[in-house]
């Protein structure tokens, strides 16, 4: 059996050209121990949509649920934060995504500033 984690969240400091995780490794939240015959495979929500094999769960995800979701609410988008400054805001991205997170917001670098 494999326990596939669809989202990343973590406390870790940001460091330079580094991520926080290996690609493919769980990253650091879950339980830590898991029960036996149980292996933890960390990927993107995003990436597995992409896999040929789920083209029909892609298809329903953007044509059924979301449209749906959205249209009673039960489905929200976050407020979304802007950085200015296009390219030259990314360090200020970093700065405010590494130390200690966003919560509830999403960040927004418009490259056409």
């Amino acid at each position: 059996m494999e326990f596939r984690i669809l989202s990343l969240s973590h406390k870790q400091p940001w460091q330079p050209n580094k991520l926080p995780f290996e690609v493919g490794d769980a990253p650091p939240f879950g339980p830590e121990t898991l029960p036996t015959g149980v292996t933890r495979k960390f990927e993107g929500w995003s990436l597995l949509l992409g896999k040929e094999e789920n083209a029909e769960l892609l298809k329903w995800i953007f044509g059924t649920y979301f449209p749906k979701a959205l249209a009673t609410k039960s489905l929200i988008s976050v407020p979304a934060r802007k950085v200015p400054s296009g390219l030259g805001g990314i360090n200020d991205v970093l700065g405010l995504l590494f130390p200690k997170g966003v919560s509830s917001e999403k960040v927004v670098v418009d490259l056409r500033d």
